[in-house]
């Protein structure tokens, strides 16, 4: 991998990070429940982004463009093959 694209990983994942957490942390502020995870360490990015989707602050179309990337971050991150719809 060359720098170039090393370096765009890092972008991208550092700007999926950060939306990340402030989904979390608006869910987090909707529901008052704090803490990152659930137990057994399952992230409430899900949970978070579904508590804004039925809050009707995200629409549910933003929720399966929100899939998608975390499907092809997760893809990224871990190795695994990954389908992008088209948009």
């Amino acid at each position: 991998m060359g720098y170039e694209k090393s370096n765009n990983l890092s972008s991208f994942l550092k700007v999926y990070n950060k939306l990340e957490q402030l989904i979390v942390d608006f869910g987090e502020a909707l529901t008052g429940v704090e803490g990152r995870y659930h137990k057994g360490n399952r992230p409430r990015f899900l949970d978070s982004l579904n508590v804004l989707v039925k809050s009707e602050i995200v629409l549910i179309e933003l929720l399966a463009d929100v899939n998608s990337l975390m499907r092809y971050r997760n893809g990224l991150v871990h190795g695994t093959d990954h389908v992008v719809s088209p948009g």
